[in-house]
């Protein structure tokens, strides 16, 4: 599997019906909301702004969660 923030090979550690937790070189240990996956059939991330909310994320907690309400994030492929 590839990041779906940077599109770098990730380490899947689990993959649950509400989240998926990956590890990215690049992005770091996160996971990802099912439902915000679902919305990168037509859209990507902003790898810049992405990473830095993710950054932001783990001043408040180790395990930043990616979810529908960072749709910002996404611009159309």
């Amino acid at each position: 599997m590839n990041c779906p923030v940077c599109f770098q090979p990730v380490d899947v550690l689990q993959v649950k019906s509400s989240y998926t937790e990956a590890v990215c070189l690049g992005c770091g240990h996160f996971q990802i909301s099912s439902a915000l996956r679902s919305c990168l059939d037509r859209r990507q991330f902003a790898t810049r702004p992405t990473r830095q909310r993710l950054q932001e994320r783990r001043q408040k907690t180790a395990l930043p969660l990616l979810g529908i309400n960072d749709e910002d994030l996404l611009i159309p492929k």
